[in-house]
């Protein structure tokens, strides 16, 4: 890229373009810069300006400059990083490192350049982004992920003329180099690329020495699971436990390169037994749940710090405990009844009344009942669900109410609460109601009506308060009709009623829910994938959804599995889909002699038989070619055909 740089030739073209810009040829610069021009242009950025904004948060310097930073540990203390450090100041370079949004935090190199650039309030605190600085190597690899040279007139700006600009992402930070383009050479580019790959598998190898010096305090016991979190010397996540994963609500991957205060912070106080042998325990309040937590700091042969294990251990069983973590603002949908339907729940959590939530399987019950009670005053209490269909019957008794000490064979010494002394002070979801035994809806009627309970094999009684959300997908007048559902309990629940309306009958609302899981499974999964194409949108539109929103989560994380392209096609969904919506098209009655159909099953076929052999072969084209037994020309036309060409 630095080699086809001609300065006076784009600084002429650079000049045409800021005095005519719609009528300059523009082909002789590379695209991004082309790109990021016309942008700038648009904003739009005065490209003279004489210094740069200086965001005013940033203004207290002495603070911004003690964030957290890791580069010491893989940098500073490593003989190749001086070396590196030593030549860009042979080429009076500086070297400054960012964060994740182009926040610059540290600074390196020529004291001169550094004061120079000062000037232009490019400096500590400075943001990077083209909106402030226009085209710049820093912005550009913002884009990208990867390495971006910007040399001379290629910079929007004019006061960045003499300077070239190199920037690339590492770890939680980019990395932006400035020097007098004059001295910069074009091998350095591919010096900087080789040096930060060095950096990012010494990092990785750190962290997985880290993983197996701990791993024997770190394995989680399956017969005992407990949440358990492992951050190296500086306090940086390396890992949590699949327990862990659960109790903080945290996706997959989401706690990489994070920091235990930053995303945790309550438990920031552990941090102060990294530097000690021993085994801690703090007794703290972590996410409003009392926790023991248990720390013990791992140290190498050399007696240094690897790191540390984290254990907590709920004061009240975890698993007694059902976190809340949806709220309205979670509930996605434009349609006018279903914002009506959000808006009886929004009205319903200002009271304690009992709500009967009525919807199909997989159209949000639950996630309805999570959004009344973090917006009602109980907000702070328990959020308690138990399903009742999955409960056995001599068992949902003492789940409910609890027992005492000696109720029955096998009882806990001291007894154990049920659900109902549990969600004291919070709200107790029903879920499934209709499939409670009819004798059990007598003692819950009971319940109900008198607000106090009675563990099993006690008789002290136990003030209740809780507010009851039930939900079901079953029609509950045909239940009482059937006489398996009590009218009187019927009455007791239904005070404010919520029909959940199901996915097909709101089908303006599937664009915004697909939006929402690709980009969830987007961070999740690491990838890019940019969405449907218009043919499978079309597609999903018209289809039925018998699973509800549940099934298009699931048919957005196969899409996202399956895609070998920026867009996921009509050949990623699954045949169900298809099927139904050449049903709809009366293109067929019986589909077994139907030819259209039955090509499209066969191409599907094919290129799942494709995806299959390209993944045992561990993505060798020849070898899944000669797997499948094609030339490898046909193979490849196939994989064009089919889009599976990776981009």
């Amino acid at each position: 890229m630095f080699a086809k740089y001609n300065h006076e030739k784009t600084k002429t073209i650079y000049y045409d373009f800021i005095n005519n810009h719609a009528n300059v040829e523009l082909s002789y610069l590379r695209k991004d810069i082309i790109h990021s021009w016309q942008r700038c242009n648009s904003a739009p950025i005065d490209p003279f300006k004489s210094k740069f904004s200086f965001p005013a948060e940033f203004a207290d310097l002495d603070s911004f400059t003690k964030q957290e930073w890791d580069y010491d540990r893989f940098v500073v203390n490593n003989k190749l990083a001086l070396e590196f450090y030593d030549f860009l100041i042979s080429i009076h370079a500086a070297i400054y490192y960012t964060d994740l949004n182009l926040n610059i935090i540290r600074s390196y190199g020529d004291s001169d350049l550094l004061k120079r650039l000062a000037k232009l309030n490019w400096d500590i605190g400075t943001n990077l982004c083209e909106e402030n600085i226009g085209t710049n190597a820093a912005a550009l690899s913002f884009q990208t992920k990867k390495l971006e040279v910007v040399v001379g007139a290629e910079h929007y700006c004019k006061i960045l003329h003499p300077y070239v600009t190199a920037s690339c992402p590492f770890n939680s930070s980019y990395w932006v180099i400035i020097a007098n383009h004059s001295k910069f050479s074009p091998f350095l580019s591919k010096y900087i690329e080789l040096y930060t790959s060095y950096l990012s598998y010494r990092n990785q190898a750190e962290e997985n020495k880290l993983a197996l010096a701990i791993s024997p305090l770190y394995t989680e016991d399956k017969l005992n699971p407990k949440a358990k979190i492992l951050i190296n010397e500086i306090g940086k996540i390396i890992d949590v436990s699949k327990r862990g994963l659960r109790f903080f609500n945290l996706p997959p991957n989401s706690f990489k390169n994070k920091y235990l205060k930053t995303l945790i912070p309550d438990l920031e106080p552990a941090l102060r037994c990294l530097s000690s042998n021993d085994i801690h325990h703090l007794d703290l309040n972590v996410q409003n749940v009392p926790m023991h937590v248990y720390c013990q700091s791992v140290r190498n042969n050399e007696s240094n710090i690897y790191g540390m294990v984290i254990t907590l251990e709920s004061k009240e069983p975890l698993n007694h405990k059902t976190r809340s973590t949806y709220h309205f603002s979670d509930l996605i949908g434009v349609s006018p009844r279903f914002m009506r339907i959000k808006k009886m729940a929004e009205r319903a959590s200002l009271n304690s009344s009992n709500v009967l939530i009525y919807g199909e399987s997989g159209t949000g019950k639950e996630l309805f009942a999570q959004a009344i009670h973090n917006s009602s005053e109980r907000k702070h209490g328990p959020f308690i669900s138990i399903n009742c269909a999955v409960l056995p019957k001599e068992l949902i008794a003492s789940e409910l109410f609890g027992y005492a000490e000696g109720a029955f064979t096998g009882a806990r010494k001291g007894g154990a609460p049920g659900k109902f002394e549990l969600a004291q002070g919070g709200t107790l979801f029903l879920d499934e109601i209709a499939e409670m035994p009819i004798d059990m809806q007598s003692a819950l009627l009971r319940v109900l009506e008198e607000r106090r309970i009675t563990r099993l094999g006690d008789d002290k009684l136990i003030e209740l308060d809780v507010r009851i959300i039930s939900a079901t997908n079953k029609n509950l007048s045909e239940a009482i009709a059937n006489k398996t559902f009590r009218l009187d309990l019927y009455y007791r629940l239904n005070v404010i009623p919520l029909e959940l309306i199901p996915l097909r009958e709101r089908s303006e609302d599937i664009p915004l829910l697909i939006e929402y899981y690709v980009n969830l499974y987007n961070e999740q999964f690491q990838t890019n994938i940019a969405g449907f194409t218009p043919d499978a949108l079309a597609m999903l539109k018209e289809y039925n959804w018998p699973g509800n929103v549940r099934e298009l989560r699931n048919i957005v994380e196969r899409g996202i599995n399956l895609c070998f392209s920026d867009y996921i096609t009509v050949e990623d969904l699954p045949t169900e889909v298809a099927e139904y919506t050449f049903n709809r098209e009366n293109l067929s009655i019986n589909h077994s002699n139907n030819t259209v159909f039955q090509e499209y099953k066969k191409k599907i076929a094919e290129m799942n038989q494709i995806k299959d052999s390209l993944a045992k072969c561990n993505g060798n084209k020849v070898k899944a070619a000669h797997l499948m037994g094609l030339s490898r020309s046909k193979f490849y036309r196939k994989l064009k055909e089919y889009n599976l060409v990776e981009k």
